[in-house]
C-alpha cells in the first residue's frame, strides 16, 4: 500500500510541475456544439449564447467527464456567462487544443 501512496506523490509531484489545459476558441465552439446539436448529444448550448462569446479568447476545458462510454461532457468556461457544458465524441476531446503550464512546486522539500 505505502509503494501505491509513494507513486501517487510522485504523479502528484509530476502534475504540480506540468500542466495540461485543453481549450478551445469561438471558432471551434461553434463547430463542436453544431455537432451536439445535429447529433442530438444531450447538452449543447443555444446559438445566441456561442455568438456572444468574445473572439480571439482562448475558454479553457474546466470539466471533462466521460459520458454514455462513447463522449466526454466537457465544461467550458467563459468570463460573461460562467460555464456551459457541451456534449462532444471522444476524438474530438482528443482533438483540442493544448497549452501547458510549467511552474515550480510549492511543496517544502524538508
Amino acid at each position: 500500500m505505502s509503494k501505491i501512496k509513494d507513486q501517487d506523490t510522485i504523479d502528484s509531484r509530476m502534475d504540480e510541475a506540468s500542466l495540461i489545459i485543453r481549450w478551445a476558441d469561438k471558432y471551434i465552439l461553434r463547430m463542436l456544439n453544431n455537432d451536439a446539436i445535429k447529433d442530438d448529444r444531450r447538452r449543447s448550448v443555444t446559438r445566441e449564447l456561442i455568438n456572444g462569446l468574445e473572439g480571439g479568447l482562448k475558454y479553457p476545458v474546466s470539466v471533462e467527464l466521460l459520458h454514455n462510454d462513447d463522449e466526454m461532457r466537457v465544461g467550458f468556461f467563459s468570463p460573461n456567462t460562467g460555464m456551459f457544458y457541451i456534449d462532444m465524441s471522444l476524438n474530438n476531446f482528443n482533438c483540442l487544443p493544448t497549452i501547458s503550464i510549467s511552474g515550480e512546486s510549492t511543496a517544502n522539500n524538508d
